[in-house]
């Protein structure tokens, strides 16, 4: 029985690391180079100014662990060696333990989600911190502590930081908004757990990869909203060709001949603005040979490339866009 216990309480430890990580990654999303769970510290996100924040990840299934203190020293000996291993450096102690520093811990400076520095905990927290440190050479000034509530009143596990990307993507305007926080928080806990997996502590995932998870979402809508706005050359291609129409608006070879003859076209009539559907209706019988396997009438092949034509561009637009606000 205290086997599955322990088992199922580094369980616990390891996806609240994960939840951490993901944490501090929407505090510095538009400034991270990469971040890596799980290497010679819980959680390391490299800055674009050549600041690295170490992070130490520590939870307990009780908000009021009696093992705060214990919990908390290990913590704070941990980043003050990792603090040697970069000069400019910010650290991190994340817990959802509400009584972090013990009972004594003024909690109210603490909201959840938010990083407070060492200058802004109040004296009493600071008097604790000192306290607990290893030693007078620890770096308080560059210390920070996040509360991060992990579950929402229900008790669902997630919940809480999924609510927290999501406020960010909203904050953001009508280009992220639209994208699904949830599925975002899903694929960046895959690749950060594939991440921390390898044995290799210099195994990082990069602002590329992270950002493309955003990425692939909001491709993924692209098609429903394109169908949306033509419902007809929807229920044709909907209801046969989409599988067709989604395997092969993601072939390199296809992408970059409908992407670059539309560029070509668009500056050549010095065109601002050339929209999808515009250049669709006036050239889907120049890729009549993508479809030429399918036996259909004219009026189905019309709609199946107006739509795939559409669909690449839009496809091109969301990459450009989302690249753009994220800056990679």
């Amino acid at each position: 029985m205290s086997t599955n216990r322990c088992a199922n309480y580094s369980l616990n430890g390891h996806n609240f690391q994960t939840a951490a990580a993901i944490s501090l990654l929407i505090d510095h999303l538009d400034d991270f180079e990469t971040i890596r769970n799980e290497g010679t510290e819980d959680i390391i996100i490299s800055l674009e100014d050549g600041i690295v924040v170490y992070a130490q990840a520590k939870s307990s299934y009780d908000e009021n662990c009696a093992n705060s203190i214990k919990y908390f020293k290990k913590s704070l000996i941990s980043l003050s060696e990792s603090s040697t291993m970069c000069n400019h450096h910010n650290l991190v102690h994340i817990t959802n333990i509400k009584t972090m520093m013990g009972s004594k811990t003024e909690r109210d400076v603490f909201p959840s989600g938010v990083t407070v520095p060492y200058e802004s905990m109040g004296a009493v927290n600071q008097d604790l911190i000192r306290k607990y440190a290893p030693d007078d050479s620890f770096d308080f000034e560059s210390f920070a502590i996040q509360f991060l509530k992990y579950t929402d009143k229900g008790g669902n596990k997630d919940e809480w930081i999924i609510g927290k990307l999501r406020d960010d993507f909203d904050e953001r305007g009508k280009l992220l908004s639209s994208v699904s926080a949830r599925l975002v928080y899903e694929v960046w806990v895959r690749y950060l757990n594939q991440n921390g997996a390898d044995e290799n502590n210099n195994a990082v995932c990069t602002r590329f990869i992270m950002v493309w998870g955003i990425i692939v979402q909001k491709i993924d809508r692209v098609e429903n909203e394109l169908y949306q706005e033509s419902m007809e050359d929807y229920f044709v291609v909907n209801n046969n060709y989409s599988e067709l129409v989604d395997k092969i608006s993601g072939r390199f070879d296809i992408i970059s001949r409908i992407i670059g003859n539309y560029r070509i076209e668009k500056d050549g009539l010095n065109l601002m603005e050339y929209s999808f559907d515009e250049y669709a209706e006036k050239h889907w019988r120049e890729y009549l040979d993508i479809i030429e396997s399918i036996s259909a009438d004219e009026i189905v092949y019309k709609k199946i490339l107006k739509v795939l034509i559409q669909t690449v561009l839009r496809k091109m637009e969301v990459i450009r866009d989302v690249r753009k606000e994220l800056k990679i």
